[in-house]
C-alpha cells in the first residue's frame, strides 16, 4: 500500500468508529517511521523512542496500541526488556479490519469495552444590542 492509501485507510477506519487523538498521533508516528525507513514492514522499534517523540508515557503508549491493534490498523509483537524492541506492523490488508463488518453498528470503544460518554448539549447565549436614538424637540 501507498502512504495515501494507509491514510485513506485510516480515515475509514476513524469514519466507523472512535479512534482517540493519542490512538491517531501513534498511529501517524508508526506510518511515518514506516516511510522513513524504505516501508520496511514489520519495524522495530523501542517505546522509549516513541513515548519520548510524541510526549507521552508508557502505559499510555502500551494501552493505545492494543486497540490500535483490536481495531484491525497494526500488529505488534513485545519487545523484550533492555534486550529487543517491540515489531509494529501496519496492516495493509482490509479484511483484517474486522469490526468493519462485524461491528457495524458498534463503535469501537464499545467493541473493547470501553465506555465513553458525550455531551451532546450546546449551548448558545445571544446578546442583543440595541441603541435607541431619540430626538428631543424643543
Amino acid at each position: 500500500m501507498t502512504y495515501i492509501q494507509f491514510l485513506n485507510q485510516f480515515w475509514a477506519v476513524r469514519r466507523k468508529c472512535r479512534i482517540s487523538s493519542l490512538q491517531a498521533d501513534i498511529y501517524f508516528f508508526l506510518l511515518k517511521e514506516c516511510n522513513e525507513r524504505g516501508w520496511e514492514n514489520p519495524f522495530e522499534i523501542s517505546n522509549r523512542l516513541i513515548c519520548a517523540n510524541l510526549g507521552i508515557t508508557e502505559p499510555s503508549l502500551v494501552d493505545a496500541r492494543k486497540r490500535l491493534q483490536r481495531a484491525g490498523l497494526i500488529e505488534f509483537q513485545n519487545g523484550k526488556r533492555n534486550a529487543q524492541s517491540p515489531v509494529y506492523e501496519l496492516i495493509s490488508d482490509k479484511s483484517n479490519l474486522k469490526y468493519l463488518s462485524r461491528n457495524r453498528g458498534e463503535s469501537l470503544d464499545e467493541s473493547l469495552g470501553e465506555s465513553i460518554t458525550y455531551n451532546n448539549k450546546t449551548k448558545i447565549k445571544t446578546k442583543i444590542k440595541t441603541k435607541i436614538k431619540t430626538k428631543n424637540k424643543d
